[in-house]
């Protein structure tokens, strides 16, 4: 694998992680509620979480300039799908500060987080228990780990009038989703008459399903052990077509797969003494591509960029070897490719149309890099422009 891959393959690691990471900037439905108690509706910025603590940005329309309020100034703000934040005061290294802490849990006892990759959770009921849950483990004579418990102890004892979580025993991991679930199962338990939600729900694994097509065109690059033909060059086209599935979690970033028939060729001209060699190469494939894919809005319309790999189980690859002279065929040669190794890298953009009956279309417009290795000739590069489209379910 040559120097470029490796730097292909390194900037699609670094695209992946950060796509993963990053949150949309967009204004997504939402509000916030006055100090006196008005709700306003409008659109807040998608942020982290943690950016959202000391103030969030909210338009009245889409096409508005955003206005910054902090946690001295309203009392809540929420926006979609579940993101609930409250002005609360918490205890960070000794000091009180107002902050907006996100809601994880809504009910008889509620349950807030606040995140400064120190998390720290508050817990308040209407009966006037309120508490900061922390968790500080300690290092003892430079090795052995003290596990700092005592959030445990105060939760059991602001919520101890349902006796079966009480008595059940279980350790309490200090995570966002046990925590969540302990107060849920408490609401749910000994305040059922009062409606609970856990608003930290996991997003469900999205699928579609759809079909592919595509048209290529190639550009080829051979280094062939003949010390008279050095380096060759040759041009093709080709098709593919196939079953596409779409996995997503996350609104913008989708696992794209599936298995696609692929069919093309082409053919590499190099002279002799009377005449010319004419080699084609023709290939048929099965191909599994494995991309990740980045969408820059939740629009209807939604232009993406795409990048991964391509694994090939071929059906057929042989190299046809014909002697032309005076433009007839003198002898003709066909042999299968011996391929040592290869690896196709692929990369595109393209965007998304909405169709009725939630049907959408793609329209992609991407590149393809085939190297590969085999018996008669060193080294073999293609450079493909593939042109496509897909109907997705």
């Amino acid at each position: 694998m040559n120097k470029k891959m490796f730097f292909l393959i390194k900037c699609f690691v670094w695209f992946s992680v950060f796509s993963l990471h990053a949150q949309s900037g967009e204004f997504l439905e939402g509000g916030f509620v006055t100090l006196s108690g008005e709700r306003v509706n409008g659109f807040i910025q998608d942020r982290p979480k943690n950016s959202q603590n000391d103030a969030f940005y909210f338009k009245s329309n889409p096409e508005d300039s955003p206005q910054r309020y902090t946690p001295q100034e309203v009392s809540e703000f929420f926006y979609a799908p579940n993101f609930k934040f409250r002005s609360l005061t918490v205890k960070i290294d000794g000091r009180e500060e107002q902050k907006f802490l996100r809601q994880l849990v809504s009910g008889y006892a509620e349950l807030f987080e606040y995140d400064d990759n120190n998390p720290r959770y508050l817990l308040i009921t209407p009966a006037g228990g309120s508490v900061q849950l922390e968790k500080r483990d300690s290092v003892i004579a430079g090795s052995r780990i003290y596990r700092d418990k005592r959030y445990e102890g105060l939760m059991k004892y602001l919520l101890k009038d349902c006796q079966q979580l009480i008595t059940a025993n279980n350790r309490i991991e200090f995570t966002q989703g046990a925590l969540s679930s302990y107060v849920h199962r408490y609401n749910k338990c000994a305040h059922p008459e009062i409606p609970s939600e856990v608003l930290t729900t996991p997003r469900r694994l999205h699928v579609g399903l759809g079909v592919h097509g595509g048209w290529n065109s190639i550009n080829m690059v051979g280094n062939n052990y003949n010390a008279a033909l050095p380096q060759g060059k040759g041009t093709g086209n080709g098709f593919q077509t196939g079953l596409l599935v779409q996995l997503s979690y996350f609104n913008r970033i989708a696992l794209r797969t599936g298995i696609f028939y692929h069919d093309y060729d082409f053919t590499l001209i190099g002279p002799y003494s009377l005449g010319e060699y004419h080699y084609r190469h023709a290939f048929r494939s099965i191909d599994i591509p494995v991309n990740l894919r980045y969408s820059f809005s939740n629009g209807k319309v939604r232009p993406y960029v795409y990048g991964g790999i391509k694994v090939p189980i071929f059906l057929d690859k042989t190299l046809t070897t014909q002697q032309i002279r005076q433009g007839n065929i003198e002898s003709e040669n066909v042999t299968d490719i011996e391929i040592v190794q290869s690896f196709i890298f692929n990369a595109g953009l393209g965007t998304t149309l909405p169709l009725p009956a939630n049907m959408e279309v793609n329209l992609n417009f991407g590149y393809e890099q085939f190297n590969a290795e085999w018996a008669n000739v060193r080294t073999l590069e293609t450079n493909t422009i593939v042109v496509s489209a897909e109907l997705v379910f």
